[in-house]
């Protein structure tokens, strides 16, 4: 679980759906991560979203994990633009996909580009694009918003692009 924000509500339910989720009681942190998410907290909104795009504490529900996506990033949690994006490929939604990995590029969301690079790579979505694979994986790796196996995925990426 990635917090973005801090939460100004008094019960801390990001803190406490982490704990339940950590402690494997997945259903806990489901409902914690719905009450943080009515109650305005962006990282609870975001992990919610998940929650229901994954199925992780049931069933997979699409429509509401983008109206949880939307909420998380409209309140802050920059994350949920990729979140967002990742869907609309799973949805085949691919020009709503680019908004939104564009969204988390601009954001500097280095995870973001290099999903969006990968994707750029094996053109499967929008056609090869290598110049600008390379650019994101360039920026991925310089990104201080990127984490440990993103980064080996951007050099990994830098090597096939012959950087």
């Amino acid at each position: 679980m990635i917090r973005a924000t801090t939460t100004t509500a008094a019960v801390d339910y990001f803190s406490l759906a982490s704990a339940a989720w950590n402690g494997g009681d997945k259903a806990q942190a489901f409902e914690l991560f719905k009450q943080g998410a009515d109650a305005g907290d962006a990282s609870c909104a975001n992990n919610f979203g998940v929650f229901l795009e994954t199925g992780a504490a049931g069933s997979i529900d699409y429509v509401q994990a983008e109206k949880y996506y939307l909420l998380a990033y409209a309140l802050g949690d920059v994350a949920a633009a990729s979140n967002l994006a990742g869907l609309y490929i799973t949805l085949t939604k691919y020009d709503e996909a680019r908004t939104w990995y564009d969204h988390a590029v601009e954001a500097g969301d280095g995870d973001a580009m290099v999903e969006y690079a990968e994707l750029l790579v094996a053109g499967e979505v929008w056609g090869e694009d290598r110049i600008v694979a390379l650019d994101l994986a360039r920026r991925a790796t310089a990104s201080g918003s990127i984490t440990p196996e993103g980064n080996e995925r951007a050099l990994s990426l830098l090597v096939v692009l012959g950087a």
